[in-house]
């Protein structure tokens, strides 16, 4: 999220991305079926990111990172959300719904693969929903992805590198295809040319990250604030 002086946003990844000024209380994002998140109240001391006059906000799930331009500054969570930190959401007993209203038909929290493999507890989290996603995001004290500069995308800004905060850090300000550069390496993230049919650990393939931020491409589905609610809805 593009802000000047001292607000900044800080972004989770399972819903996980931040970007932003005083606006809502958290920002995620998914990959495929998990969630990264990322948040935008205003900065307070208080903050883990190192960088000397700014910190990303945050209580929960991933390590925030400030992105910082000069002209866009906004904070993306390092990795996507584990199931482990999801797991510490659910053991504060959320209630449901603690949504918008179209989140209404939400009962629980709880993926269907829970309790999870303890063997894979740093994977990322899938099987929840963007309502899951936004209410984990919350829960962390960030909010799901948006627009640079805070709110919600339009769909035709869904992918633009110069209007989504996520695309932004996926592609070094819409400069550039890749995370890590312009030629397709497919040993890079864990897609198709993998052919592992699963997720990995996050951070697992150190060069698909941009910036200390792993995982930008391939792994796992993230949800953004992107949403466009249906007629009827609040």
């Amino acid at each position: 999220m593009a802000l000047a002086a001292v607000g900044v946003v800080a972004g989770c990844r399972l819903f996980v991305d931040l970007d932003g000024l005083e606006r809502r209380t958290a920002s995620c994002r998914r990959r495929d079926s998990g969630v990264d998140a990322e948040v935008n109240p205003p900065v307070d001391a208080g903050s883990d990111v190192e960088t000397p006059d700014v910190k990303c906000p945050g209580t929960g799930g991933p390590t925030a990172k400030l992105i910082d331009t000069g002209t866009t500054r906004f904070c993306i969570d390092t990795s996507e959300v584990t199931n482990e930190q999801y797991d510490a959401f659910l053991k504060t007993n959320p209630t449901v719904p603690a949504n918008p209203a179209f989140c209404a038909w939400v009962t629980t929290y709880t993926p269907s693969h829970f309790p999870y493999d303890s063997a894979r507890k740093a994977y990322p989290v899938n099987n929840v929903s963007w309502c899951h996603a936004y209410a984990f995001c919350q829960w962390a004290g960030k909010r799901l992805c948006g627009e640079i500069g805070g709110g919600t995308l339009l769909p035709a800004e869904m992918g633009d590198g110069t209007k989504a905060e996520f695309i932004y850090a996926s592609s070094k300000g819409g400069t550039q295809k890749y995370p890590y550069g312009n030629e397709y390496n497919g040993k890079a993230c864990n897609g198709g040319n993998e052919s592992l049919g699963m997720t990995r650990a996050v951070k697992a393939l150190a060069s698909g990250q941009a910036d200390g931020v792993f995982d930008l491409a391939g792994n796992i589905h993230e949800w953004t604030d992107g949403c466009v609610p249906s007629v009827g809805s609040q």
